[in-house]
């Protein structure tokens, strides 16, 4: 369930933006400032106490909501907008303007490929599949409702505070041979 978005402030110095102005259009990327939503899962950390909810800008915040996770991206489930014009959302300005992306983005992956998010964590989280892209494609085709897009998840944790984490990578063989005789951990 996502919140009203809040905003994140991805801005310059004025003078840089300035100095951006001078430049041929289109020759550096611009950024943006953005307008982020939240995602609150039961594990998140409540109120004021998350990280998430103190990076929202001019909400009220909810002490008895979790605040999860704050999502910038292009994802359907909490796409974020940009906070220019008439709060356009972030998807819309990019397959109009893919250059935005970048040469070396655009050619390899055609669209933003990633979702950052800024977690907050209060309890431990459920156990996480992340799929390749060939799988995740696989599995968006057939079943597009739990699985709204065809991306990889592919992760990376920086954390900004102490975490205790359990993870583990699997070689591709055990996980096949795992999930032919386990069916129902796949379906």
């Amino acid at each position: 369930m996502a919140l009203n978005p809040g905003s994140v402030i991805f801005s310059l110095w004025k003078k840089w933006n300035q100095f951006f102005q001078k430049i041929k259009p289109m020759s550096v990327p611009k950024i943006f400032e953005l307008s982020c939503q939240t995602q609150n899962y039961n594990w998140g950390r409540k109120g004021s106490s998350s990280l998430v909810a103190q990076l929202l800008k001019g909400q009220s915040i909810d002490e008895n909501l979790p605040y999860a996770e704050l999502w910038m991206g292009i994802h359907p489930n909490a796409p974020s907008h940009v906070q220019f014009g008439n709060g356009e959302e972030l998807a819309g300005i990019l397959q109009r303007e893919p250059k935005l992306l970048g040469n070396y983005v655009l050619n390899r992956w055609g669209a933003l490929p990633f979702l950052f998010k800024i977690l907050s964590i209060a309890q431990p989280l459920s156990i996480q599949m992340h799929p390749d892209k060939l799988w995740a494609k696989q599995l968006h085709l057939r079943d597009p409702r739990n699985y709204p897009d065809d991306n990889h998840k592919p992760e990376i944790a920086l954390c900004l505070s102490d975490l205790e984490a359990l993870y583990e990578f699997e070689k591709k063989a055990y996980l096949t041979a795992f999930l032919t005789r386990y069916p129902f951990f796949y379906h």
